[in-house]
């Protein structure tokens, strides 16, 4: 600060501070108050929730649906286990040959059959699933929807297994 000595520097610096904590102290109405206000206190009875409504049976053309999601994974699945001992077959004699021999590559083609026919089985779960998604949305969520859908679950999970076992014998 030009023209001042330092101990008016110092006084001016200390000053200033205070002079703007004097203005918040002299002007109450200028900031809120931090008490509580009326509206946020807390008053009233709250009801509970009203129990929820049990599912709505299947409708017919539901029931057909699920019918028809059920024939075709196990459709699928039965194409799956009929395959699978001619792909094992073809797995163990590979074993131990090199990646460019023909049993090797028959090996592969069988694996990717497997892999093929499992994606069938898993066609008809993301149509299950979707017809749950859209019922679970709408709440209306019902057993035979449930034990489709699990029926079908499980078919892929035997499929993966399945194929993990054959993958991990082909060793590459």
């Amino acid at each position: 600060m030009p023209g001042l000595t330092s101990r008016s520097a110092r006084l001016a610096v200390l000053l200033v501070p205070m002079a703007g904590l004097s203005a918040c102290a002299a002007a109450p109405d200028r900031y809120p108050s931090l008490a509580i206000r009326d509206v946020e206190r807390v008053e009233g009875r709250f009801t509970p929730a009203p129990a929820a409504e049990p599912p709505a049976p299947a409708s017919p053309q539901q029931v057909q649906t699920l019918a028809q999601l059920r024939e075709q994974a196990r459709t699928a699945h039965g194409r799956f286990l009929a395959a699978a001992p001619g792909a094992q077959r073809l797995i163990t004699a590979a074993r131990g040959s090199s990646d460019t021999s023909n049993i090797f590559i028959e090996a592969q083609v069988a694996l990717s059959a497997l892999e093929s026919l499992r994606s069938e089985t898993a066609i008809a779960l993301g149509e299950a699933d979707s017809l749950y998604i859209v019922a679970a949305t709408e709440g209306r969520v019902n057993e035979p929807l449930e034990q489709t859908r699990a029926i079908i679950v499980d078919l892929v999970a035997d499929e993966d297994t399945a194929l993990a076992a054959l993958r991990g014998q082909m060793g590459r």
